[in-house]
């Protein structure tokens, strides 16, 4: 089984996305008053409230590393080796597909350099 290289295009649909509450701190400073005065604003903490927005509905492409077939071939070959061990055909299957997957995903774990 080779690796190889899928790309695959995901759409996300149209989501409702939130920005939390943020605290930021504003320097004292002067400030002019609508009949010309100035006062001097202490040195304070401003809060921004929670917003929400909506995003639009999007696709992109995502690339993923995938091995080639033979994975119901190698499920086949555990199987019935469990079946000759003595076990139902059901179970044997099961225990095949399993472990074939385990293979596989440790496959693919070495390949990203995992183990």
């Amino acid at each position: 089984m080779r690796p190889h290289i899928v790309s695959e295009e995901i759409y996300i649909p149209r989501t409702r996305e939130k920005a939390h509450k943020k605290r930021y701190r504003v320097k004292g400073h002067w400030m002019r008053t609508r009949n010309g005065g100035r006062v001097y604003i202490k040195p304070h903490w401003v809060s921004r409230k929670k917003k929400s927005w909506t995003v639009k509905p999007r696709r992109y492409k995502r690339k993923e590393l995938r091995f080639s077939g033979n994975f119901d071939e190698v499920a086949r070959k555990i199987a019935r080796e469990y079946e000759k061990k003595g076990m139902s055909r059901k179970e044997a299957e099961e225990i095949g597909r399993k472990t074939a997957g385990k293979i596989y995903y440790s496959k693919l774990a070495k390949a990203w350099g995992k183990k």
